[in-house]
């Protein structure tokens, strides 16, 4: 780590009045057209794709709710709440203008909220949890996660220790949770000794993470959410999420290869400087943000070491940082086959394989 990963039935034949009288088959008809149909689930069928039940749902921030207890963790403004499909509204049990929903939500502070929306063909129920977190209370998480890093172990204890010292600040467990979860997650990745998770699980912790850390707006929630993004290729949420780092400067640069349209990227030259970031990433994503912020000649005495992260062990999702490195430092060094080589290896991953077209055109191009 950088800072420290049948059945039958019986008859008889009819004779005279014994004769049984024998029911003409169902017919099911559709309640929203002229159609039937002589099943149940024909009808059904018909239903689904002639006329979708449209149901209500529930954005908070763009983020839609769905049947599992949403955590909001900061006050809610007016324009985060939004609907779709609803006429009708309720809140813990109390009818409100759906119009007046976003101002309801919005002086919730505390406790779990119920929130019922309707239309004419469907209802649908949402849980908040709504724990507005305390500024002191997580700049106190901030502090006791600087001593942490201080330190510089992360295992057991440390995490341990961490819980303990942060256990007082009661309105933010959530971001608690989402740290621990995230160094739980290093640890299973980096297959430290102290971990007692294999090593896929790790994806799992880095996912929970950053979903907990979402509804929090500090430069470690940020960031952990930033580096969780770089790790799954989301360049542009990395840069996003990580401005000011230089793991914001890495990953403007891979998106700039992706071609994505740049969006006040940083200069290089801030990527030369100490991050703080260095405190939060494990030992792989240290070893691909110094190898991007090398100069592609630089990168050339590395190629071996970025190529063994292709055939290795390791995550599946870093073989395209890896190729997209490999092809800028062959580029350095006019070897076209080694470019045609590594692009050739993202033709058929999803989300390369533009990227993948277009350098194996310029190569052929010469």
């Amino acid at each position: 780590m950088g800072f420290w990963h049948t059945g039958y039935f019986e008859f008889h034949e009819p004779t005279g009045l014994d004769r049984s009288y024998e029911a003409a088959p169902p017919v099911f008809y559709c309640a929203h057209c002229p159609e039937t149909f002589a099943s149940v689930e024909a009808l059904r069928q018909h239903r689904f794709e002639a006329h979708p039940v449209k149901r209500p749902a529930l954005f908070l921030r763009g983020q839609e709710v769905g049947g599992v207890r949403f955590r909001v963790s900061s006050v809610l403004g007016i324009p985060d709440v939004a609907t779709l499909s609803t006429t009708d509204a309720a809140v813990n049990g109390v009818t409100v203008p759906v119009a007046k929903l976003p101002r309801e939500l919005a002086d919730q502070s505390h406790g779990v909220v119920v929130v019922l929306l309707a239309n004419h063909e469907a209802e649908a129920r949402f849980e908040l949890s709504i724990e507005v977190s305390d500024p002191a209370h997580v700049r106190g998480v901030d502090e006791a996660f600087t001593e942490m890093a201080r330190v510089g172990r992360l295992d057991h204890r440390s995490v341990e220790a961490f819980i303990g010292s942060t256990s007082q600040f009661k309105s933010v467990p959530g971001y608690v949770d989402g740290l621990c979860e995230y160094f739980y997650g290093v640890m299973a990745k980096e297959q430290s000794a102290e971990s007692h998770l294999p090593f896929a699980a790790y994806r799992e912790k880095f996912n929970r993470a950053a979903h907990l850390l979402q509804e929090f707006r500090s430069p470690v929630a940020r960031l952990i959410r930033g580096l969780v993004a770089f790790h799954f290729n989301q360049f542009d949420t990395a840069q996003r999420l990580s401005a000011g780092t230089r793991l914001g400067v890495v990953a403007g640069r891979f998106a700039t290869w992706l071609g994505e349209p740049a969006k006040g990227r940083e200069q290089a030259t801030a990527a030369k400087q100490w991050s703080w970031d260095t405190y939060l990433t494990d030992f792989q994503t240290e070893r691909f943000i110094k190898w991007t912020l090398m100069s592609s000649n630089d990168r050339r005495a590395h190629v071996q070491e970025i190529e063994d992260t292709m055939g290795g062990a390791g995550p599946e999702v870093d073989k395209p940082k890896a190729a997209m490195l490999l092809v800028d430092a062959c580029r350095a060094g006019d070897d076209r086959a080694g470019v045609r080589r590594y692009a050739r290896e993202l033709r058929h991953t999803p989300g390369f394989e533009i990227w993948s077209e277009r350098i194996l055109a310029e190569a052929d191009r010469g």
